[in-house]
């Protein structure tokens, strides 16, 4: 039943796999609170899942490269349910831990189902079709928060079984309907290539090969790991933050998350590749940046008698990330050899991870440590220093060629 490659089943797939990924989001940190979790401890569930994603985003992303997209995803598919599946059952808060590290490696994949795109799409609409897996990313987050939010009254399990369920739905899915879209020949001659399965040190040896190299996707990925910081901090601490200032519970936090979804969904659906033809990577790339940082520093002066601040914040700092996003994986992809799309994308994902990482442990400290907005002036301050970075780094003969 498998037809060629196209952009609606790549998106289907990943669109799917959001679903479940969207209601557990909203929910983890008020499921670790239950266990008692200090608000330190919350933001390290979230580190420990991104530093899962940072070790095996270039090695699903180089395995790819070797044996083709549509293995790497189903098994990464796979095992997602699996991690849903022991979220959903964990009766203490290091079950919960071990649910969020087992979800980290096998959520690792968005450098393959990126490398999937990039392989049926020209380097002139690449940027359209990366705003197309963001599309997926934004509907995920529309239906799946707002469907955790709904379940939550019933408890955690349920959530967790519906996200296992959805996975399992969406293994058969792609079982049946993602062909592959690597060509045998790129395939062959990547088999040619020395891999290491796994390596804690690769992703540095390969990000640093590519400084040697005066590869200026080096740039590139050193300006999404600063800026994907800097949003961590924001999404690791949020729920803190609207508990403590607006008092807000899991369902409204999902509903939250749900606007964020509908505004990402309609920048990177509709709106991107026009964008893109009329204004260029780096323009929009600059725009979103200064979007995403003005708007943390709105939403850091948000109160009870001011929740305006909290609705223009979250909209317009939804708006920047969604031009940054594909605009910055289109001008990376754009820039890689065929043969490297995998791994270069797995790594550029994740360092992306790495800044997951960073960001909730200092987000929390600084929660912890000082008012509750503190956390959102820290990521307005990267966002800014990546502003800076893209000056000096990206410029505009450099993205045209």
């Amino acid at each position: 039943m498998r037809s060629k490659p196209s952009l609606l089943i790549i998106f289907l797939t990943v669109f799917i796999d959001l679903i479940g990924f969207g209601m557990i989001i909203p929910l983890l940190p008020y499921y670790a609170l239950a266990f008692d979790a200090s608000p330190l401890m919350v933001t390290f569930l979230s580190t420990i899942y991104s530093l899962m994603q940072f070790l095996f985003s270039p090695f699903w992303g180089g395995l790819s490269d070797r044996f083709g997209r549509r293995p790497v995803l189903l098994i990464s598919i796979a095992g997602t349910a699996c991690a849903y599946g022991w979220f959903a059952v964990a009766g203490s808060l290091t079950s919960l831990f071990m649910a969020r590290l087992l979800g980290g490696v096998f959520t690792a994949n968005f450098g393959a189902a990126q490398a999937y795109i990039a392989d049926i799409t020209t380097t002139e609409n690449r940027a359209k079709g990366m705003g197309l897996f963001g599309a997926a990313f934004g509907l995920g987050f529309i239906v799946g928060p707002a469907l955790g939010g709904l379940l939550s009254p019933f408890g955690y399990m349920v959530p967790g079984l519906v996200a296992a369920s959805l996975s399992v739905l969406n293994f058969v899915f792609a079982w049946w309907f993602l062909p592959e879209s690597q060509q045998p020949a790129v395939r062959a001659r990547n088999r040619q290539k020395p891999f290491q399965w796994l390596a804690v040190h690769r992703p540095f040896t390969d990000f640093l090969r590519l400084r040697q190299d005066r590869n200026p996707v080096f740039f590139l990925i050193l300006i999404v790991w600063v800026v994907i910081t800097g949003h961590a901090m924001f999404e690791g601490t949020f729920a803190l933050i609207l508990e403590s200032v607006l008092q807000f519970s899991a369902r409204e936090f999902g509903l939250i998350f749900t606007v964020i979804g509908i505004v990402t969904a309609v920048v990177q659906g509709v709106l991107i590749g026009p964008l893109t033809q009329r204004f260029g990577n780096r323009f929009l790339i600059i725009s979103g940046l200064w979007f995403t940082m003005l708007s943390l520093v709105i939403l850091s002066l948000m109160s009870p008698d001011s929740l305006w601040l909290l609705y223009i914040g979250i909209v317009s700092y939804s708006f920047g990330l969604a031009l940054f996003s594909p605009s910055m994986n289109g001008l990376i992809s754009g820039m890689t050899h065929q043969d490297d799309q995998g791994k270069i994308l797995g790594l550029s994902q994740g360092f992306g991870s790495l800044g997951r990482i960073v960001g909730p442990v200092t987000g929390g400290l600084a929660f912890t440590a000082g008012p509750p907005g503190l956390p959102l002036w820290a990521g307005a301050t990267l966002m800014g220093l990546g502003l800076l970075l893209i000056w000096n780094h990206l410029k505009p003969d450099l993205t045209r060629s």
